[in-house]
């Protein structure tokens, strides 16, 4: 059953929703450390390979994740407003279209991988080669994320967290297995069962429990009547929800291209200013952020369900009451994390790499980071706000600006002018993103008001009539 986002207490729904969100994440993270600890064992390349990789695979989701996006909260402010078939309608458009879009961008990126490379900076014939590799796999089997996280936000948007979660703890224990046994191969006797695929086994081994995931999440969704009643044309053909789906998931979706273009840019002056070695330390480090990232994680995902269902209901008092009980549940975790994490950042480092250049370089970027952790939570759930309201195209905007533009300049004035070179780098994240975050605060907090005073007129008007 869905959980009564518009009545219950709303620190013990954020518990109920965050709690299984968070586990869930958790072991998605765990999946990614899997994979770059079996990549940092088979060679810093190889490691290097994977964070380069990260771009090109937004880029290829990016419109996509928009419009499952978009569809969490139509569903959630459908669901709300009382409005049922609203809901199922949102979901199967949502979905017929996210999988015709990502087909597309399959076809347009997957020619020009090596290109694109390349104009990252990749220049390391070895690195270039495993990327290449790598990427081509995700590219062609990424169908089935777009799949995952579309069905998913049906479930999200109705509070069922704990689905989703059993996907990723199966998901992250069969990788563990799945890894090593694609990268190697498996022969029995003199007779090879599945051939070594070097660093493409990683690859291979995501895309099959894609495959297992969204089959699983699917039977779930059908279950509790996402698509029930839902005709083949919904799928694909209508123009009111078409509309409301492209106006949604439009601004998240170029939001998200924003963090490819953003990664883009990172990963060039990290390699300029650092070389292979930093890249790598800078893919690893980035784990471990997201882990410790994890729990803020788990209540942004609660915020946003909350807040969509509450819109949705015209129960402003609820929507801010959601978004101030979960920057105050961040808080208290961040401190926490932080008081853990820190202090084991060099011995976590260890876990992926003995290269004591990259350990060295990655631990000085989570000293930095941790100033820097706040300023994540105020960025996320400023936009989960936004997009729960229906008002996502201010965090294009915010988002094209602390991701691309703004590191544009700050980088090289940090890392040339004020020659601080690879320090540059991690003190321009630190300045960037404590702007945007209290940017998104402080307009999130601004529409939140402004919709209850066109709310509040617009009721007058009525009673005048």
């Amino acid at each position: 059953m869905s959980q009564d986002l518009v009545k219950e207490s709303i620190p013990k729904l954020i518990l109920k929703i965050a709690v299984p969100a968070s586990i869930g994440m958790f072991f998605n993270t765990m999946y990614n450390v899997v994979d770059t600890f079996y990549a940092g064992r088979f060679s810093t390349s190889a490691l290097a390979a994977l964070t380069a990789g990260f771009p090109i695979f937004i880029i290829i989701l990016g419109l996509s994740f928009g419009i499952s996006s978009g569809a969490m909260s139509l569903i959630a402010n459908s669901i709300g407003a009382n409005k049922k078939e609203d809901a199922i309608r949102y979901q199967s458009y949502a979905l017929g279209v996210g999988l015709l879009v990502n087909i597309v961008a399959i076809i347009v990126v997957m020619p020009f991988l090596k290109s694109l490379y390349l104009l990252l900076g990749i220049e390391n014939a070895q690195v270039l080669e495993y990327a290449i590799e790598y990427s081509r796999i995700v590219v062609l089997g990424s169908v089935f994320f777009v799949g995952v996280n579309i069905v998913n936000a049906g479930l999200n948007a109705r509070g069922l967290t704990s689905y989703y979660r059993n996907t990723l703890i199966v998901g992250t224990i069969l990788n563990i297995g799945l890894d090593p046994l694609f990268m190697y191969g498996f022969n029995m006797g003199s007779v090879q069962i599945i051939p070594a695929m070097g660093i493409g086994g990683i690859a291979f081994a995501t895309i099959l429990v894609q495959i297992l995931s969204f089959v699983y999440l699917l039977s779930v969704s059908i279950k509790h009547g996402s698509f029930k009643g839902a005709k083949p044309r919904e799928f694909l053909l209508n123009k009111k929800y078409s509309w409301d789906i492209l106006t949604q998931g439009i601004p998240a979706s170029l939001s998200m291209m924003t963090i490819a273009l953003g990664a883009f840019v990172i990963n060039y002056f990290v390699t300029i200013y650092g070389g292979e070695n930093a890249l790598a330390a800078y893919g690893s480090a980035l784990r471990i952020e997201q882990i410790a990232l994890l729990p803020t994680m788990g209540i942004n995902l609660a915020l946003s369900a909350l807040v969509g269902q509450n819109n949705g209901a015209k129960r402003f008092d609820r929507v801010r009451e959601s978004y101030k009980r979960a920057l105050q549940f961040s808080a208290v975790f961040m401190v926490f994390i932080l008081a853990l994490v820190v202090p084991l950042r060099l011995p976590i480092m260890r876990l992926f790499t003995d290269n004591q250049e990259v350990i060295i370089i990655g631990g000085q970027y989570m000293l930095i980071q941790a100033l820097t952790f706040y300023s994540y939570i105020l960025i996320f759930q400023g936009n989960g706000v936004l997009q729960g309201i229906k008002r996502p195209t201010v965090t294009f905007y915010i988002s094209i600006a602390r991701q691309f533009l703004v590191p544009l300049a700050v980088f090289p004035l940090f890392a040339n002018v004020f020659g601080w070179n690879l320090f540059g780098v991690w003190w321009g994240l630190f300045v960037i993103n404590w702007v945007a975050g209290i940017a998104t605060f402080i307009v999130s907090r601004m529409q939140i008001q402004r919709l209850q005073s066109q709310h509040e007129e617009s009721a007058k008007n009525i009673e005048v009539v």
